[in-house]
């Protein structure tokens, strides 16, 4: 980690910066913002770049110790004999000559840090370079600080710049956290990072600082994830202490209070704590009031105060207080449903053992609406162990299992087996059981075997239902999805079922639709889902959110690359807000899958990265079927990024990790493009058509039709073009009919077509093949001897492959067979496809209007364009 944070997120305020030293007249710039907001960095950088142009620098820092001393923080600029004046006036003038001199001649750039701070004469000496041009003064000041009158005139008074820094945004804390840690970041753990340091560079270095130290931020299949409670560090406890550490005793009571069991109702917190004791917290500027539909609740005004008192709080007084917050909510009947989860929390880290039923409704609502699966599980063991019987152990393994603690739970399933008496019983455990041996351990013979002894003894509808729903999900998971939709039709055309069953039947529906390529119908089938929901903003739920992951799925399979995307980033977002991780895991394969039909192989990558990194620790979303995908994809993304180590270890533990019986397509196609990555098309060529064959065995057409086209691309078009016509009869969207008339116009070397193709693909947005069509498109068109117009395709070609991050595929390469614009000649005919006359682009890059004509002719010699609208098209 470097020592020194770089500055990321100020390009805006660095360029206004150095836009104003630059220009005379101006007499400075004062940097203003709360402590921690890199005042002093963006200052010193923008010094730094002042001197790189050619400007004489200096630097001084203002400091408490040093505010009595006249001239102190300027003794290191200043000879000795400027201190001998008779007069204040003549010191200043002495200073302001020797400043001067130091500059040589050239403009003085100063740099004085917490200019609040400076003493009389300093202040006034910082004036004075400023009134007089000495000078040009960049101040940083602290909000809410008191300056002296001098300091205070200089941006009253002056041609000075007042800039009044911003915590950073939540993207720019990810970018810096990724620099700093020069690798991908889980997406979970870049947005606590932001929520705890609000943007506060000093407190997202600590934090990050502390962490590694506490080694609770680890790397993880090179991705870095917090593992635990972000550390509370010795630095970043005296930086929070400087805000907190001078509170009076009553107003640091009410804080440790609120710490305990924030947030806390308003009206419960006024019977704990004195009026007066509230309100001197309140006026240390300690409490954030927060209004909700139900009542006003009372928070700690910064996250990194709770999570210090909360460290920092003597075990046995956080104890007491907890035991003064139950009596506190007992005596008010804890009437709403949030307080009794708080009620059970509460009692169970004060040393109290809560009733059964109690730890029951508290590990549901844990589980259920804050998907805090670690403490539903230690919630409803100690209902288990208290006597809760055969629900509280199912809830206990119902938490193990969503944590991907699949292995615990089994065991305690076979162990609740011998408890199950009625039919009902044993059907839930049964599913319970075959649910986490599927989807967790990837067991899914044992699971059907599980389920059909159960079954053999159920004569209810709604059980049978259940049963039915799962054998479509085990369908799926072998690559049978006319078995998976038979299955969940049956549930769906129930008019008696209920909407939550029916919204699961369409999850398996909408997957199975989609494999079969009838996109259409799955993202129809997926609109009632929703509307069964309540729409795209429906509540964050296991079911409610796979199925809006299909509804995304299917709309990448119809060629909706930009609709889908956009709503599966949405609900990204929203899933990050509710701390949800393992619903996060189907939207990120979604979000990754788009990305690579995009051709965007990095951001495929990461997406991916993500992903396993989810799965891996949660199987109830996703499961082992879902790991595998994950897998195949990444292996795939990696091969066209050109990565072929990443690949092949990808390809290693995808191998490992799939049962024989699963069917995974896209470690099918990921194994055809790790040979084309070394070296081997012909091999790459065989494999696509394995894959297809594959996915037409088991009737996914979207599948094979995506595995024929890959092969085409490979140099098997002819063989593939009559099957490719076929499936986009049957194959609903654009890219199945894209897919065939590519393959077609590749037999034919029809380089007119390859253009159409190109186009059509850039408007879906699979910006990959619209690049190799172009690509293709160049070289047919050199081989029929149309330079003029391969030029124009191979730029096209280019261009497209820009928005590819660097994939690499045979078809690319024949880009490169003709020569492009040479940088200048691109250069003038960009501006000249924007509008701009030759004049005003001679004026802009310095050249003759002549050069500019000359250069302006072999652009469109080489795009065989002969007007600036023909020219627009092609840029």
């Amino acid at each position: 980690m470097p020592t020194a944070w770089p500055l990321v997120g100020r390009d805006d305020q660095l360029q206004r910066i150095s836009e104003a030293i630059g220009r005379r007249g101006t007499a400075g710039v004062v940097v203003a913002g709360g402590p921690g907001l890199g005042k002093t960095r963006l200052a010193s950088e923008a010094l730094a770049q002042a001197a790189a142009r050619g400007f004489v620098t200096a630097w001084v820092t203002a400091t408490h110790a040093a505010a009595s001393i006249p001239f102190g923080p300027f003794a290191h600029l200043l000879p000795a004999s400027s201190t001998e004046a008779n007069s204040r006036l003549e010191l200043l003038r002495q200073a302001s000559q020797a400043l001067a001199r130091r500059a040589g001649g050239k403009r003085l750039v100063l740099g004085v840090d917490d200019a609040h701070l400076l003493d009389e004469a300093s202040a006034a000496l910082v004036y004075h370079l400023a009134t007089t041009s000495t000078a040009f003064v960049l101040t940083t000041v602290r909000t809410g600080e008191l300056a002296s009158e001098s300091v205070m005139a200089l941006w009253k008074d002056t041609n000075t710049e007042w800039l009044e820094l911003s915590p950073l945004d939540e993207a720019a804390c990810a970018q810096l956290v990724e620099v700093v840690l020069d690798g991908q970041v889980d997406g979970a753990t870049l947005h606590e990072l932001w929520r705890l340091s609000q943007g506060n560079a000093l407190f997202l270095r600590e934090l990050v600082n502390g962490a590694l130290d506490a080694g609770t931020l680890a790397q993880i299949g090179g991705v870095w994830r917090a593992t635990g409670q972000m550390a509370t560090s010795t630095r970043l406890v005296e930086v929070v202490e400087t805000r907190i550490g001078r509170l009076s005793p009553d107003a640091r009571a009410v804080a440790e209070l609120v710490a305990v069991g924030e947030p806390l109702g308003i009206s419960l917190l006024e019977t704990l704590v004195p009026a007066e004791s509230l309100e001197a917290a309140d006026q240390a500027g300690l409490l954030e009031l927060v209004d909700d539909p139900r009542r006003t609740q009372v928070r700690l005004a910064h996250p990194l105060y709770g999570e210090l008192l909360r460290a920092t709080t003597p075990p046995l007084r956080a104890r007491s207080l907890r035991r003064r917050l139950v009596d506190a909510l007992a005596a008010t009947g804890a009437r709403r449903r949030d307080d009794l989860l708080r009620l059970a929390v509460w009692q169970t880290e004060s040393g109290l053992t809560p009733k059964p039923g109690l730890l029951m409704e508290a590990a549901r609502q844990a589980s259920s609406k804050y998907f805090d699966h670690a403490l539903a599980e230690r919630l409803s063991a100690a209902a288990y162990e208290a006597g809760g019987g055969l629900r509280a152990g199912l809830a206990c393994a119902g938490a193990q299992y969503a944590q991907g603690k699949s292995a615990d739970a089994e065991r305690l399933l076979v162990e609740l087996e011998s408890q199950a008496i009625t039919s009902e019983e044993r059907s839930r455990v049964a599913l319970m059981r075959a649910n986490n041996l599927l989807r967790g351990l990837g067991r899914s013979e044992e699971a059907l075997r599980v389920l059909a002894t159960a079954e053999a003894a159920v004569v209810e509808r709604r059980w049978r239902d259940e049963f039915a729903l799962f054998r479509a999900a085990a369908a799926l998971n072998h690559g049978r999805p006319i078995e998976a939709l038979n299955a969940a039709e049956g549930v769906v055309a129930r008019p008696d079922a209920h909407d939550r069953t029916v919204v699961r039947a369409l999850v398996a529906m909408v997957t199975a639709l989609a494999y079969r390529g009838r996109t259409g119908e799955a993202i129809a089938a997926a609109d009632r889902g929703l509307r069964l929901l309540g729409g795209l903003d429906a509540e964050v739920s296991l079911f409610g959110d796979q199925l809006l992951s299909m509804w995304s799925f299917a709309q990448r399979m119809d060629g909706r690359l930009e609709e889908a995307e956009a709503s599966a980033t949405a609900r990204y977002h929203v899933l990050l807000e509710h701390r949800a991780d393992d619903l996060r895991a189907a939207c990120v394969q979604v979000l990754g899958d788009i990305a690579l039909a995009r051709g965007a192989v990095q951001t495929a990558i990461r997406w991916l990265r993500e992903g396993i990194l989810l799965s891996r620790e949660y199987a109830r979303a996703f499961g082992v079927h879902g790991l595998c995908w994950f897998f195949g994809a990444l292996a795939q993304a990696a091969a066209l990024a050109g990565d072929v180590a990443l690949a092949e270890e990808t390809l290693a533990e995808f191998d490992r990790l799939t049962p024989p019986e699963f069917y995974v397509p896209n470690g099918d196609l990921g194994r055809a493009w790790i040979a084309v990555a070394r070296g081997s098309v012909d091999r790459g060529r065989d494999l696509a058509l394995e894959a297809a064959r594959r996915a037409a065995e088991r009737s996914s057409d979207a599948f094979e039709a995506a595995a024929l086209h890959d092969a085409a691309r490979l140099g098997v078009a002819k063989a593939v073009t009559a099957r490719l016509d076929e499936l986009a009869t049957r194959v609903q969207g654009r890219l199945a009919p894209a897919y065939a008339a590519h393959a077609a116009a590749l037999a034919a070397g029809d380089a007119a077509k390859l253009e159409q193709v190109a186009e059509e693909f850039a408007e879906i947005g699979a910006n990959l093949l619209a690049a190799e069509a172009a690509a293709e498109a160049a070289y047919a068109h050199r081989r029929a001897g149309s330079n003029a117009s391969a030029l124009a395709a191979a730029t096209r070609s280019h261009a497209l492959a820009a928005r590819c991050e660097d994939a690499r595929t045979p078809a690319l390469e024949l880009a490169g067979i003709v020569q492009p614009l040479t940088g200048r000649e691109r250069e003038v005919a960009t501006l000249a496809a924007q509008g701009w006359s030759n004049t005003h682009i001679a004026e802009r890059l310095v050249l003759s209007v002549r050069t500019v004509e000359s250069h302006l002719y072999h652009a469109y010699a080489k795009l065989g364009v002969s007007s600036r609208e023909e020219l627009a098209d092609r840029m």
